[in-house]
């Protein structure tokens, strides 16, 4: 019985550890931006990463795009930005907030 206690507590912490939950905030300046190219390509850049997607707004009256989503644990966030910045239109102007929730 120790034995399979063991190895389902050590797949449980895999599992666990294995994503984590993330909160992506984009605020855009650019006013002639259009915010649902820019929507479907940071979507689609982060799914083509390996992030599920649990929700996505679209704010346009705040010029902001917002993302709940797993992201693997060994994704480095650094890098992720990077990428953000690569597919956003004017990506200088733009604010991007990463929290782990």
């Amino acid at each position: 019985m120790a034995v399979f206690v063991t190895i389902f507590s050590w797949i449980l912490i895999f599992l666990l550890e294995s994503r984590l939950a993330c909160r992506i905030r984009i605020r855009l300046d650019d006013d002639e931006a259009d915010l649902e190219q820019a929507f479907s390509t940071v979507q689609s850049m982060l799914v083509s990463r390996g992030c599920r997607l649990q929700n996505a707004a679209l704010y346009k009256g705040k010029q902001q795009l917002e993302f709940f989503l797993h992201i693997p644990a060994e994704l480095d966030m650094r890098k992720l930005e990077l990428d953000l910045r690569a597919v956003l239109p004017n990506a200088n102007s733009a604010k991007i907030v990463m929290d782990i929730v």
